[in-house]
């Protein structure tokens, strides 16, 4: 995930090597974002929760999809998305699955 404020990545925090598909599986990122909190699982692993300390800079935007960091040809598949705008629930509901 990428702050384009600041212009730098936001920190991972739990590394997910124990789950690391196989080249051509699908991985299955979930992202919430609640006021001035992100968090993200991929997989069904936490690995992300990041908090926006200054509240005047959230605003609405546009959700981004991307592939890059690679020089030789490459494909990237995306499926399934669903958008849910102010879900009911505060939790991952694919963490502990």
């Amino acid at each position: 995930m990428w702050d384009y404020n600041d212009a730098k990545g936001l920190r991972v925090f739990r590394p997910t090597s124990d789950k690391v598909p196989e080249q051509h599986d699908w991985v299955k990122v979930e992202i919430l974002a609640q006021g001035n909190r992100v968090r993200a699982a991929f997989n069904g692993v936490e690995v992300l929760e990041w908090r926006e300390a200054n509240p005047a800079r959230i605003k609405e935007g546009p959700i981004g999809v991307q592939l890059h960091a690679w020089k030789g040809p490459q494909e990237v598949l995306y499926k399934d998305i669903e958008i849910e705008t102010f879900p009911k629930d505060d939790r991952l509901i694919t963490v502990g699955r």
